[in-house]
């Protein structure tokens, strides 16, 4: 069961929008990536084992209209935990622009503490169950398939690799930095929901 109260490390109120921040420590996943701008195989769909550094998730709700709000998703990756006043890297994985990740649209209305718990564990499931596509995002287009398969091969022996196959990526991009976030507890945070869903209801 997915429990908010101890996935969550910080939280962050700003104008109409609240933010969580959930970290997910090293480890390896399979990806799946569909190569259908340029690979005219029946079944253009690859599997990539990859590891992946500290990833922070940062599921986002943001004052829409009247009492809706929009779901959104924000990532970052680092070598080490993720505390308040450090920066995150981008993640070098297609659909992914700078820091938001393209999803289907979400809203919900008036959340509440379990909504927002359950928006999380879904959001964070969606994004490692997706098939990626070469569609934006991704500055190293259209070479990326072998990109991949070069953080795939570094991936057997080093769990930071994906911080060592691209350097041109990490360059090119700056760093994410959040201000202003706040160590995460439940009291705390639900009356942050209940400022910018009163504020907005009609």
């Amino acid at each position: 069961m997915f429990d908010l109260c101890k996935k969550a490390k910080y939280f962050q109120q700003e104008d109409e929008t609240v933010r969580l921040f959930i970290e997910q420590s090293p480890r390896k996943k399979t990806i799946l990536s569909n190569h259908r701008l340029y690979d005219k195989k029946e079944n253009p769909i690859h599997s990539y084992y990859l590891a992946f550094p500290y990833m922070v998730f940062v599921p986002t709700l943001t004052h829409y209209h009247s009492n809706v709000f929009k779901v959104s998703l924000e990532i970052g990756m680092s070598r080490k935990p993720f505390k308040s006043g450090n920066s995150l890297h981008r993640v070098p994985l297609p659909n992914i622009y700078g820091d938001s990740v393209c999803l289907n649209k979400i809203s919900v209305k008036s959340p509440n503490f379990f909504d927002t718990s359950k928006i999380a564990e879904d959001i964070i499931t969606d994004f490692w169950s997706s098939t990626f596509t070469n569609i934006g995002g991704f500055s190293w287009y259209p070479d990326y398939r072998d990109q991949l398969l070069e953080w795939e091969e570094l991936s057997k022996t080093d769990d930071m690799a994906a911080f060592k196959f691209n350097q041109k990526f990490l360059d090119s991009h700056k760093l994410i930095d959040y201000s202003n976030i706040k160590p995460f507890n439940k009291k705390s945070f639900e009356k942050a929901l209940k400022i910018i869903t009163e504020d907005n209801e009609v």
